[in-house]
């Protein structure tokens, strides 16, 4: 049964890489029920399961999202995930901090990075966001989107040269 958990969560995370929202509900409904209350893999399955919920504008996708930080707070997957849903419906100050949490989880992995350097710029902390990704661009470890986003908040910060001499 273990197997067939594992390829109904395989499936889902490959359903929701294709943008196949509803066959990604689907198999997570299957894991879920066959999977016991405290097994570690339900938040797994509730992160995803909500994550195609909220792309397919359907109800219930935060609350799995959030069911799911609840029970592994610990996992910056999980914070990731209810962060960006908070973003995809608009909650841009709700999503801080999950991403927050995602992003000091992550020590400087860049997917946490960009999606909470974003948050905070359309929340107006561009400082906040030029000290979060100061360290990455200058380790030279910063991606391209990365370097475009420390850019912006140097530029929001007032300091169009740096912006234009990083860009």
């Amino acid at each position: 049964m273990s197997e067939q958990i594992e390829a109904f969560l395989n499936g889902a995370t490959e359903a929701l890489r294709r943008r196949e929202h509803s066959e990604c509900e689907t198999l997570c409904d299957q894991a879920l029920s066959l999977l016991a209350e405290g097994d570690q893999r339900v938040p797994e399955a509730l992160s995803l399961r909500g994550t195609a919920r909220i792309q397919m504008h359907k109800a219930g996708g935060l609350d799995d999202l959030k069911r799911a930080v609840q029970i592994d707070p610990n996992e910056p997957q999980f914070q990731m995930a209810l962060g960006q849903g908070f973003l995809a419906l608009g909650n841009i100050e709700e999503a801080e901090m999950p991403l927050g949490q995602a992003f000091r989880m992550g020590r400087g992995h860049p997917a946490p990075t960009l999606l909470y350097a974003r948050c905070l710029l359309a929340l107006d902390k561009a400082f906040m966001a030029e000290q979060g990704l100061g360290p990455l661009v200058s380790s030279g470890r910063a991606t391209p989107a990365l370097v475009r986003q420390f850019a912006e908040a140097k530029f929001q910060n007032g300091d169009v040269f740096g912006a234009r001499d990083i860009l």
